[in-house]
């Protein structure tokens, strides 16, 4: 047997999916910010180990600073060397100091090897302040850095102080330090040597005294331009990246920390582990609610599935509230989802329209049946009138084929009648149309005149516009003019004065020329006066030409205006006139016009009458070809309903039995009282 599709796997699969992708989306989203933290964490610690590892650096190297400066604040060094004596104070004071491994004065006087050395040459160079050599081995194997400071006394000799100071403390403090399960933090010299690791013993471990400066992490160190900060070398990744800290730009040893690329693997490890179980309960969790689901959905289709196979029987059976005494405890459940409930939730619903669709058609089927036994009865009493219209019908057709003929002959003449008058109606169609044309063309003649008025008078004021800017223009002419003629008689002043400079120059020369070698001087200036005064003279000539000439021209200016306005008043005169003529062509118009409207309202009466005439003899004689035409119809419709009745004789029949068949069908229903 094939198994039926159903949604409840549909349901199911999709139940499975919703869960399982949150699911999967958390505990992705879960270990992706765990890994983070943890790196998080082991970058934290990175940084702590190197802070530890410079604290203790710069704790020793302040330890050995304080202490040279107190050494060479002692008596034996203010006053004249002594080294019997400065060897006793030193030995005394390195007893009780674990990290001073060896005190040492030397001078010019002293032992010469000692003059060699990197701590004396760096003391004196670095004279007022402390030089610290970089971090070396020593026979011992204890990795060793020298401090030294210039001391002057009071007799003027110099010398260097010097303080070995072991490592080994540092060492000690990096042995306790852990970077994470796998890590380290080192200290290294400037040079690449390992000073400290917290990591000695591991397999993979930096030992001390191991040069790294062919290493690639040296090297990125090395060239980073940064104080502190990360590098990365060829096989790391985000988990184990090299945090280092150079501390000064001139410091003498660097630090960094690492740890192993598979540091986190553990945790990781144990998070996937976790999550990979609780992927797992929740699937199992999940499939288990989705089979009860499914099964539930099932029982729930078939106890519909029941009811609608019941209603396609016949059998129009209410859902009940209360579930069967013999139900079990998933039909009782699926029975509680499924009882109606028009407050519950959309299965009660739907239950509730159910058993509301069962009941009307119980009761549409009850009203059926009652209307069928109705509609037998009327059919037998349809059949008794049936064969009584059929006999009133014959007579009615007989009638009316009389009427017929008649009616025929008088639509025959209306129509003469109608024809002739359409003819007459076409003759005064033709005169309205000419007498509104004409109309219109008049209305059209006198509202082109009336332009040609305004169009006139515009141009007419437009003339006298410029008859007055032309009366204007021949003032401002005249005025020009006579302006003109007082600009000549300002030159013939300047002219006189002219002249009377040059008399007073020509008089002054000589004057100057009779006083003989003083006067020479101002005899210069008097010919230059007289040379200017003959400049004015020519200049004011020149100006009086000009002028003479301007004066002319206006004069011819102010002739021809004259004559421009003159001309101009003429011709306002002329366009007055034809002002006066449009005018009273105008008048003339507008009185046709009154005519011709007159006609064309006789005309509209007119037609009018005529339109009335006409239209009650077309209602006549289409009175009279319908009653021609409804006689001939009746006739046709008599002879019809006569057949009709009989058809309908013959339904009549057809609807009894139909009745009876109904009657028997809706008897087989089992509906709800």
């Amino acid at each position: 047997m094939k198994r039926k599709a159903s949604i409840g796997t549909i349901m199911a699969i999709i139940l499975v999916v919703a869960v399982m992708i949150p699911a999967f989306v958390i505990t992705t989203s879960s270990y992706i910010q765990t890994k983070n933290l943890l790196v998080s964490r082991n970058n934290i610690s990175k940084k702590s180990a190197i802070n530890i590892l410079i604290t203790a650096k710069q704790n020793l190297h302040a330890n050995v600073e304080q202490e040279l400066k107190n050494l060479a604040y002692l008596e034996v060094f203010k006053s004249k060397f002594n080294n019997k004596n400065i060897n006793q104070t030193l030995k005394a004071v390195k007893v009780g100091n674990g990290d001073i491994k060896k005190i040492t004065f030397a001078d010019s006087k002293g032992d010469k090897s000692l003059l060699k050395k990197a701590w004396y040459k760096g003391g004196v160079e670095n004279s007022g302040g402390i030089y610290w050599t970089a971090p070396y081995r020593n026979s011992a194997g204890d990795y060793i850095a020298t401090a030294s400071i210039a001391i002057h006394n009071n007799e003027g000799q110099s010398g260097v102080l010097a303080i070995d100071t072991s490592y080994t403390g540092i060492q000690n403090t990096a042995m306790g330090i852990k970077v994470g399960r796998t890590g380290s933090a080192t200290l290294i010299s400037r040079n690449g040597r390992v000073v400290a690791n917290s990591n000695i013993g591991a397999k993979d471990g930096l030992q001390l005294g191991q040069n790294i400066d062919r290493t690639e992490i040296y090297k990125k160190i090395k060239n980073s331009k940064k104080l502190r900060g990360t590098v990365s070398i060829k096989g790391t990744n985000k988990i184990n990246e090299i945090y280092f800290d150079k501390i000064t730009a001139d410091s003498s040893t660097w630090v960094f920390s690492r740890v192993g690329k598979n540091d986190l693997n553990k945790e990781l490890g144990s998070l996937i582990f976790t999550a990979i179980w609780v992927i797992a309960i929740t699937l199992i969790i999940v499939v288990l609610i989705s089979l009860l689901a499914s099964k539930m959905m099932g029982l729930l289709v078939n106890k519909f599935s029941g009811y609608f196979i019941k209603a396609g029987q016949g059998e129009l059976t209410l859902i009940s509230e209360k579930p069967s005494k013999k139900a079990d405890w998933l039909d009782r459940i699926a029975h509680f989802i499924l009882k109606p409930n028009e407050k519950g939730n959309e299965i009660n619903r739907i239950t509730a329209l159910y058993n509301k669709m069962i009941l009307s058609i119980s009761e549409l089927i009850n009203q059926v049946k009652k209307e069928t036994r109705v509609v037998a009865q009327k059919s037998n009493l349809l059949a008794e009138l049936g064969d009584q219209t059929n006999k009133a019908t014959e007579e009615v057709a007989q009638t009316i084929t009389g009427i017929a003929e008649v009616t025929g002959v008088q639509a025959q003449e209306t129509e003469n009648s109608v024809t002739k008058l359409q003819k007459l109606s076409q003759i005064t169609n033709g005169l309205s149309g000419n007498v509104e044309e004409m109309t219109k063309e008049s209305k059209e003649a006198a509202e082109l005149n009336n332009d040609n008025i305004k169009i006139s008078q515009n141009v007419e004021q437009n003339w006298k516009n410029e008859l007055v800017k032309m009366e204007n223009l021949n003032q401002t002419v005249e005025s020009l003019d006579a302006n003109i003629q007082n600009v000549n008689k300002i030159i013939g002043v300047i002219d006189g004065i002219s002249h009377q400079t040059n008399l007073l120059a020509l008089n002054a020369s000589i004057e100057a020329a009779s006083v003989g070698e003083k006067g020479k001087g101002f005899a210069v200036v008097a010919t230059e006066i007289r040379k200017l005064s003959e400049k004015t003279k020519d200049s004011t000539k020149e100006i009086e030409r000009i002028i003479q000439k301007i004066t002319n021209q206006s004069a011819d200016m102010v002739s021809q205006t004259a004559a421009s306005v003159a001309g101009g008043q003429k011709q306002t005169k002329l366009i007055e006139d034809a002002i006066d003529s449009s005018q009273e062509v105008f008048k003339k118009s507008g009185k046709l016009l009154e005519k011709i409207i007159e006609v064309e309202e006789y005309s509209k009466r007119i037609k009018k009458v005529q339109k009335e005439v006409l239209e009650k003899l077309e209602g006549v004689a289409s009175s009279t070809e319908e009653n021609a035409a409804g006689t001939e119809e009746v006739s046709a419709n008599s002879e019809e309903v006569l057949a009709t009745m009989t058809e309908f004789t013959r339904n009549i029949a057809d609807l009894k039995e139909v009745s009876a068949v109904l009657e028997h069908g809706t008897e087989k229903f089992r509906t709800e009282k």
